[in-house]
């Protein structure tokens, strides 16, 4: 069903030389979690902070994924800022796909990330 509201999306229609590539997405992993921000009128609790609890959410479940020995990433883009697949997802309006964890494993030897200097990205505000 996503794949065909995919097919006959305006921007897949304006994008053919991505259609391959957006409708193998889902067989990218063996498990893809879809996180969704449900949004509610709350007088306590701002729209902001619930995407950003939900954004938490996605962050804690990679950093899980991978003290667990799984390859996980994060994805976004058309797959979750489109309404045809919130539709075909049968989300409210006021749902929000905060995007698509990518959980599986690799043969491949992941280079450990460059060592960074928190001196440069850190300042004392005074």
């Amino acid at each position: 069903e996503i794949a065909s509201c995919l097919v006959g999306s305006e921007m897949c229609i304006r994008d053919r030389a991505n259609k391959d590539k957006i409708l193998s997405a889902p067989y990218r992993a063996p498990l893809i979690i879809v996180v969704i921000a449900s949004t509610k009128e709350h007088e306590i609790v701002p729209e902001i902070e619930q995407i950003l609890s939900a954004g938490a959410a996605a962050q804690n479940i990679l950093i899980a994924s991978h003290s667990l020995g799984y390859t996980a990433i994060w994805r976004t883009g058309f797959l979750a800022f489109n309404e045809e697949v919130s539709i075909s997802f049968g989300l409210e309006k006021s749902d929000i796909i905060i995007g698509y964890l990518y959980i599986g494993s690799t043969d491949k030897k992941l280079e450990a990330p460059e060592v960074s200097n928190f001196n440069d990205f850190v300042y004392k505000w005074s």
